[in-house]
């Protein structure tokens, strides 16, 4: 397995702060909730997944830390 390189943690990083910048935006400028918003993407994610990879049932959760200012996707498999 290929280890990550310090540029694409950084990489990341800023990818999900100007995320949650635009989020914070949308709830100033148009008065969308930043709950709301990551309720209905964290669903879109995960109903895509389920779309493209069958049979993964209930096993995708989507996890979001607005203080960390993280998104993950986590896929539970059975061993």
């Amino acid at each position: 397995m290929a280890k990550r390189t310090k540029k694409q943690e950084n990489t990341q990083e800023q990818d999900n702060q100007e995320f949650f910048l635009a989020l914070e935006q949308l709830e100033r400028e148009r008065g969308i909730k930043m709950d709301y918003m990551l309720e209905r993407i964290s669903k879109a994610l995960v109903d895509v997944y389920k779309k493209e990879h069958e049979g993964v049932g209930d096993n995708v959760v989507v996890l979001v830390d607005k203080e960390k200012r993280t998104v993950r996707m986590i896929v539970r498999r059975d061993v």
